[in-house]
């Protein structure tokens, strides 16, 4: 990289310059402004992983069910009605090292209740996304579970902006779950 004035500089980019050397043209050089490196930094997310004290009930997070089955997690319903493949799941639960989790659909479907848009925070997909929830299919898992298949997911939210659902419409859910049950 050589500093050519303070509003641009030159990369050089060997690959790029082979593929033009060998058609005919090229210096080999490609010449980038401050500007245009600036916005691509900008765009990079920083991902960082969940951590345990991040784990609390009302927390929406993408999770790999094969991941959580890895970590011995359980979950409710039949091994033929499991979510399959990277699913947004809402903990409901949080007990010592272990917390209660529901997938979230996408698409109704029998058996599933649609998630209010109240009381969701977080990242715009998740707020103004359409959400359906089965009141038979809870996942137990771990902490150390939960962490390794948000991991696993991609999980792309960061600490401080997590998605989440508030208490209130946590309750809810229980409260539907309890009714339905009895």
């Amino acid at each position: 990289m050589t500093p050519r004035s303070s509003a641009s500089f030159e990369l050089d980019t060997t690959a790029r310059a082979s593929r033009k050397t060998a058609a005919g043209g090229g210096t080999g050089r490609t010449r980038l402004t401050c500007s245009s490196v600036f916005l691509t930094i900008c765009r990079m997310q920083v991902i960082e992983m969940l951590t345990y004290s991040e784990i609390f009930s009302g927390l929406s997070a993408h999770l790999d069910p094969d991941v959580l089955l890895d970590f011995s997690a359980t979950f409710t319903c039949g091994a033929d009605f499991r979510v399959r493949d990277v699913h947004r799941f809402v903990c409901i639960e949080v007990a010592d090292d272990f917390s209660v989790w529901v997938p979230l659909y996408s698409h109704h479907g029998p058996g599933r209740q649609r998630l209010p848009k109240s009381g969701r925070t977080g990242c715009l997909a998740w707020r103004a996304g359409i959400y359906y929830w089965h009141l038979a299919q809870r996942w137990i898992a771990s902490h150390a579970g939960v962490i390794a298949a948000a991991e696993a997911a991609n999980e792309r939210t960061r600490p401080g902006n997590r998605d989440r659902l508030s208490a209130a419409s946590v309750a809810k859910m229980l409260a539907v779950s309890s009714r339905s049950a009895a």
